[in-house]
């Protein structure tokens, strides 16, 4: 996996280990192997984070070398906006 030379986003919900230490094993070897690869830990999620928590899901991206998070979620939000 080191071929892999983009910015990567490994996200792992809280609560994951809670069900199986298999996702936050899986989150690790991620870290491990792409070198751009960056953490976030979704606060009260599970391995189901993205049916859980969508639009948190969608605002941890990009990782920051592509932008901060603040700056994705005001691009997520301004792209929502009814006018």
């Amino acid at each position: 996996m080191s071929r892999i030379t983009q910015p990567a986003l490994s996200i792992v919900g809280q609560g994951s280990q809670e069900r199986s230490p298999i996702w936050t094993e899986r989150h690790e070897l991620i870290l491990a192997w792409v070198p751009k690869a960056e953490a976030f830990v979704l606060p009260d999620a599970t391995h189901l984070l993205h049916v859980q928590h969508p639009r948190a899901v969608a605002e941890a991206w990009p990782p920051s070398s592509r932008g901060t998070r603040s700056e994705c979620g005001e691009r997520a939000r301004a792209s929502r906006s009814v006018p």
